[in-house]
């Protein structure tokens, strides 16, 4: 048997390795999908410009398909 896992349901599953507190990064500020999903996609607003153009095209295409038309705050 192997050290750093255990056995769930007839799988083996690895330990996953953590790094010590004082080693990890910062994590960068992040905004949930669902907080810009409903503006519009050239939303000048400020948690709207964390997001890059790419990922906030498709977020929000997927809103529009789901909950209809995007209409400005």
């Amino acid at each position: 048997m192997k050290d750093g896992g255990f056995w769930y349901l007839g799988h083996w599953y690895e330990l996953t390795p953590l790094l010590p507190a004082a080693q990890r990064g910062e994590l960068p500020e992040t905004v949930p999908h669902e907080e810009i999903a409903s503006h519009p996609i050239l939303c000048p607003c400020e948690p709207c410009a964390r997001y890059p153009m790419p990922i906030r095209r498709d977020v929000k295409r997927r809103w529009r398909a789901k909950h209809g038309p995007v209409y400005m705050h």
